[in-house]
């Protein structure tokens, strides 16, 4: 009995190290593999009928294909992350054996076939970024969940026969349609009967044409043959009328023998109409459109491109977003989430034919939605030269529901709500453009931004620990004034660049709104120049005023002065920069259209309104009138709105009103 027993151990043992996987071991082991049809059913035979791996290839293909992309939540929506480590990974390169289109093939083909599919993750240890990732075949891992801690973990089944442990943090996996999370339905189980009567119908026509067209019947003799005779008439029967090559051949019989032919054909069995029908059966099962696996019997050229555009409704995007909230949740660190996320793009499989395309897109950039160079991206063209292509058009005879509207009955009024129409355009598609220049520029402000940032932390941090550690906080006060006394010097060289460069850009777009010339002159360099100077000692006094606060604190509350001071340097460095760079893409704009203005005779400004969600205070703003020279709010002014009142601390002579406003100013 022992020895029965160890023979059954290593048998399993065998199995497992084969196999990798104990419960398809054990379902192969006491035949839950076979169907009714006789036909034995696994992954291995599954993809052997031709409609399941028709539809196989095109889901895993058709998603290993797709641009997959890393972004960055922005502002105003979303930018390619092209210095995130895994914008490379995902898009081309998995490991150094494995691309981005192989991983999500073998990855998609596991799903499919067993309902679930792993990759093991593997991350710098010292900064926890992802490396590499690897496919593993779903057949050798089993996931489990401890029973003390509740917390899964992944037996991975190893060639040599070992086991290895990997945690969540370890693995990337998807998984099919299930009942609860881990626990997935098997696809090729849920199949078996399907996919076994198409394995039985594809035997049955093999068989068929194998034995000819005289295979079965019975022979009749009046007496009795000997058995020498029987020998010779089976043999003979058999090398001359069966096969395929041998069919319809003319029989001679000897000795009264007579042949009826009990045969049925194809048709008669039902056959073709059996492997047609399973043609249809893999298709709904796996939800795809039965002409795209080249079942053109119900497909007309009228609706082929529908149901190409449900397949990615239907069929596609169910599994493209359990790839990207598995992404999202599996390869970004926590911190990360907020703002980085990964995204399949589907544009070109929605594309549509030509003729609709171009009449989609020219609704889109008649209303304003897109423009030349947009359009000509989507088509895989480059941009228009110098520029022309960024212009956005909008029609003329709009006109804002809540604007007063002149007496319609008078032709002089009319006249003039066409004039008025034409003006209140143009001054929305100038701030829409100062608005675009303002986000292209707004990443060459945070890169200055975040060098000041840097090394301001670092000196500060530096002379913090020398000094706080020896309980020497005077020493440490006097330096830091000492220090941003100096510090607005080379801030301002940091920034100037990129200031110059804005400022000539909104110089030249002001400078067509008015019918000036355009090009830097000396008293704007000058003025800019005295505008980067009152910047740095603003942001200094900030840093100044914020830092000895945090000293004043430390004394109350006796607490580490040197942990405030840390916690404080590394919100500015994550948080600074972007907060640097979205105010002063606005304001510089507003302060350099007002230079140029006043250089061109304009008397009066008016306040435009921008950004998608613009907040009630600045639709307050949109549309005040004033002198050129005036506030449009003073300082203690309030501004009531519906959601509440703003109080104003200090004037706003042009934008930006409050952080992340965006509005514009125009010359009226």
């Amino acid at each position: 009995m022992f020895e029965r027993l160890k023979i059954f151990a290593l048998a399993f043992r065998s199995a497992v190290s084969t196999l990798s996987n104990p419960r398809r071991w054990l379902i192969d082991m006491f035949g839950g593999g076979k169907s009714k049809s006789g036909a034995d059913v696994n992954e291995d035979t599954a993809v052997k009928v031709t409609a399941v791996f028709a539809c196989i290839r095109l889901l895993s293909q058709t998603i290993a294909s797709l641009p997959l992309h890393t972004y960055r939540r922005i502002e105003d929506g979303k930018e390619r992350a092209y210095d995130h480590p895994l914008y490379y990974i995902l898009h081309n390169l998995w490991n150094p054996e494995c691309t981005s289109y192989m991983g999500r093939l073998i990855m998609m083909v596991n799903l499919l076939l067993t309902g679930q599919a792993f990759a093991e993750i593997v991350r710098n240890r010292k900064t926890g970024e992802i490396k590499e990732l690897w496919p593993i075949p779903s057949n050798k891992v089993l996931p489990k969940r401890n029973k003390q801690t509740k917390e899964i973990f992944y037996e991975v089944y190893l060639d040599d026969g070992g086991i290895q442990i990997l945690y969540p943090e370890q693995m990337f996996h998807l998984q099919w349609i299930g009942l609860e999370n881990f626990k997935t339905f098997h696809p090729v189980v849920l199949a078996r009967e399907a996919i076994g009567l198409s394995l039985a119908a594809e035997e049955f026509g093999s068989r068929f044409f194998e034995n000819g067209a005289n295979a079965s019947g019975i022979a009749e003799y009046p007496g009795k043959l000997s058995d020498e005779a029987y020998n010779r008439f089976t043999k003979t029967f058999n090398d001359r009328f069966t096969s395929l090559s041998k069919a319809q051949r003319i029989m001679f019989l000897e000795q009264g023998l007579k042949f009826t032919k009990l045969t049925i054909n194809p048709n008669e069995a039902q056959a073709i109409e059996t492997r047609k029908f399973q043609v249809i059966e893999a298709a709904r099962f796996y939800n795809v459109p039965p002409h795209l696996i080249m079942d053109l019997e119900r497909a007309t050229f009228s609706n082929v491109e529908h149901q190409d555009i449900s397949f990615v409704k239907y069929s596609l995007r169910p599994y493209l977003v359990c790839w990207e909230q598995e992404m999202l949740r599996s390869l970004f660190l926590p911190f990360e989430r907020r703002q980085y996320f990964s995204e399949f793009n589907v544009d070109g499989l929605l594309r549509g034919d030509a003729k609709s395309r171009a009449e989609a897109l020219d609704i889109q950039m008649r209303n304003g939605v897109i423009n030349a160079d947009e359009w000509r991206a989507m088509e895989n063209m480059n941009p228009q030269p110098d520029g022309m292509g960024k212009i956005y058009y909008v029609p003329l005879n709009w006109v804002r529901k809540d604007e007063p509207r002149p007496d319609s009955a008078s032709g002089e009024g009319e006249r003039q709500t066409g004039k008025q129409l034409e003006k209140r355009a143009m001054q929305q598609r100038s701030a829409k453009a100062k608005l675009r220049m303002a986000k292209n520029y707004k990443r060459i402000f945070q890169d200055a931004a975040e060098r000041i940032v840097k090394r301001e932390k670092k000196q500060v941090l530096d002379k913090a620990r020398r000094t706080l550690k020896e309980r020497s906080q005077p020493d440490f006060l006097a330096w830091l004034e000492d220090y941003y006394r100096e510090a607005p010097e080379w801030m301002k060289r940091a920034l100037k660049p990129a200031l110059l460069a804005y400022t000539e850009a909104i110089q030249a777009l002001a400078s067509e709104e008015v019918n000036s010339k355009a090009g830097m002159t000396p008293e704007l360099e000058k003025w800019m120049d005295g505008y980067a100077d009152i910047w740095a000692r603003n942001y200094t006094a900030s840093s100044l005023g914020q830092l000895q606060a945090l000293i004043r604190q430390a004394n109350d509350e006796a607490i580490d002065a040197l942990e405030l001071i840390e916690q404080r340097l590394d919100e500015w460095e994550e948080k600074r920069p972007g907060k640097v760079a979205s105010n002063e893409v606005i304001e510089a704009a507003g302060v350099v259209s007002k230079f140029v203005y006043a250089g061109a005779g304009i008397r009066y400004l008016r306040w435009v309104a921008q950004g998608s969600k613009t907040c009630p205070y600045c639709q307050e703003m949109d549309g005040r009138v004033v002198g050129i020279d005036q506030v449009f709010v003073g300082k203690n002014d309030r501004l009531d709105s519906e959601d509440g009142t703003m109080n104003i601390y200090k004037p706003a002579f042009t934008p930006p009103l409050h952080q992340g406003c965006v509005c514009q100013i125009v010359p009226e």
